[in-house]
C-alpha cells in the first residue's frame, strides 16, 4: 500500500471513526466502495459520552474565546478563558453554545459555614433543654425559640445571599464565583455524566451524512477537483492515488 493511501486511510479513520484493515483496502477500488464501507462499519452508538462531550465543549470554547483547537487541551485550566468578573457571562455563553447542561458555578459564602454551625448549635441546645440537662428561664426560652426559627429560615437566607454574591460577582473580583471544575478534563467528565442520555446517541445526530464529508476529504488530501470525485471514480486509475 502506497504512502498516499496510508495517509488517506489515516484521515478517513480519524474523520469517520472507523478502522480499515489492511486486507480491506484491496476491495476499495472506487469512491463508492469506500462510501459503502464507511456506512457499514461506522459505529451506530458512541461507546462513551466523553468523546462527544469534549468535542462539543472544544467547539464551544473556540467560538466563545476566539482561540484555536490547539489551545484547548484536557489539562487546560478553565480560568484561562475568562476574567473573574466575566465568569457568570462566560458560563451562560458556554451553556448556550454547547446546548448541554453544565454543573453550576459555586458562590462561596462564609455565611453558609457559619449558618451550618449555628443550626448544629441550636439543635444541640434544644436537645439538652428537652431532656432536662440544662434549664432555662422565660427570657431564654423566648431567645431559644427565636434561634430555632432563624435556623429554619436559614436556607432561604442563604439563597438570598447567593443571589447577592451573584450580583456582586459580575462587578467585583472578590465576589467572583468559582468554577465547579478546574480543568477541561474534569469539566468533560462532569458534562458527560450529566448529559449521558443526550451524548450516547446515533452518530448521525452529531455528524452530517458521509458523502459530502468524504468528497471534501478526498479533494483536500489527494488534490483532485471536486467534479472528479464521483462514486464510479477509481482511486488508482482515475484519481492517481
Amino acid at each position: 500500500m502506497g504512502l498516499d493511501m496510508i495517509d488517506f486511510g489515516y484521515r478517513i479513520e480519524k474523520e469517520f471513526k472507523v478502522f480499515i484493515a489492511d486486507e480491506d483496502y484491496e476491495h476499495l477500488k472506487t469512491v463508492g466502495d469506500l462510501k459503502s464501507y464507511i456506512e457499514a462499519h461506522s459505529t451506530n452508538v458512541w461507546p462513551c459520552p466523553h468523546i462527544p462531550a469534549f468535542s462539543i465543549i472544544q467547539a464551544g470554547l473556540v467560538n466563545i474565546a476566539n482561540c484555536s483547537e490547539d489551545d484547548i487541551r484536557l489539562d487546560t485550566p478553565l480560568t484561562n478563558f475568562s476574567a473573574p468578573t466575566e465568569r457568570i457571562l462566560f458560563w451562560d455563553q458556554l451553556r448556550e453554545e454547547t446546548g448541554l447542561k453544565l454543573p453550576s458555578l459555586y458562590f462561596p459564602t462564609v455565611f453558609t459555614v457559619i449558618g451550618f454551625l449555628f443550626v448544629i448549635g441550636v439543635c444541640c441546645t434544644s436537645l439538652l433543654v428537652l431532656f432536662g440537662v440544662i434549664t432555662v428561664t422565660y427570657p431564654l426560652n423566648f431567645i431559644l425559640a427565636l434561634l430555632v426559627l432563624v435556623s429554619l429560615v436559614m436556607p432561604l437566607i442563604d439563597r438570598v445571599l447567593q443571589k447577592l454574591f451573584q450580583f456582586c460577582g459580575e462587578r467585583y473580583s472578590w465576589a467572583a464565583p468559582v468554577f465547579p471544575t478546574s480543568t477541561i478534563r474534569k469539566l468533560t467528565r462532569a458534562v458527560a455524566s450529566i448529559n449521558r442520555p443526550q451524548l450516547v446517541t446515533p452518530v448521525f445526530c452529531h455528524y452530517p451524512e458521509v458523502w459530502p464529508r468524504l468528497v471534501e476529504l478526498i479533494v483536500n488530501t489527494i488534490g483532485v477537483g471536486e467534479d472528479e470525485v464521483v462514486p464510479e471514480a477509481r482511486f488508482i486509475e482515475d484519481l492517481n492515488c
